[in-house]
């Protein structure tokens, strides 16, 4: 299966998978259920969104793993998708795979300050739940977290995607955390199969201050 094409899109439908993960988790503070409940129905958005990062993650994604594969003795990267084998409802699409080495993948073109964060040994706390939820559906012994970053001086360079700098960590199951997600994926999944939409609302406009108030902060 082709991670973009349309019947990669139908079947990430059929499951929670990484990209879902921080929703699920309550620590994606850009999403919410509502967004989950109906992206799994097939409806539209409530918000379009901005695919600007998105599409550019995925124009550098082969350069990207193929400096991976490079600075890890030439091992070999393949994008691979995976259902849980207990758990149907747990999907994972990795942008790299070693079935051999139990071993995953996940790259992101990421901003300077992710970079050094990386850099530093740790994964940004947003991008935690996907790999954790990633190394429960593989069973893998360990994902690397691979930030890719272009410095935004070099964009005229005619190579601009070719010049980019990786930086990875190595991340491994943490057991107390799986242990906490999955009832939360469970729940997540029932009120997809019950068909009702979460009663969530998103906050788009600050609450009007009463008369009094505007009276006491003049």
């Amino acid at each position: 299966m082709i991670q973009g094409s349309n019947e990669w899109l139908e079947w990430r439908r059929t499951g929670i998978g990484g990209s879902d993960a921080p929703v699920v988790a309550g620590q994606n503070k850009w999403g919410s259920m509502r967004d989950f409940w109906r992206d799994k129905k097939g409806l539209p958005p409530l918000k379009a969104k901005n695919t600007f990062i998105l599409d550019r993650g995925n124009a550098v994604e082969p350069i990207a793993r193929a400096k991976y594969e490079l600075n890890n003795g030439c091992i070999e990267m393949k994008p691979l998708t995976f259902r849980h084998f207990q758990k149907p409802h747990l999907i994972a699409s990795l942008d790299g795979a070693n079935l051999e080495l139990r071993a995953g993948l996940e790259l992101k073109l990421i901003g300077i300050d992710n970079f050094k964060l990386i850099q530093s040994g740790h994964v940004p706390d947003h991008y935690i739940p996907q790999v954790q939820h990633q190394l429960i559906v593989t069973g893998f012994d360990y994902i690397d977290f691979a930030g890719y970053y272009l410095n935004p001086q070099l964009s005229k360079d005619p190579d601009f995607f070719h010049r980019g700098e990786l930086a990875q960590v190595r991340v491994y199951p943490d057991w107390d955390w799986i242990a906490q997600y999955i009832p939360k994926a469970d729940a997540a999944w029932e009120l997809v199969l019950n068909g009702t939409e979460p009663e969530e609302i998103l906050k788009e406009k600050k609450p009007r201050k009463s008369k009094k108030k505007e009276l006491a902060d003049g």
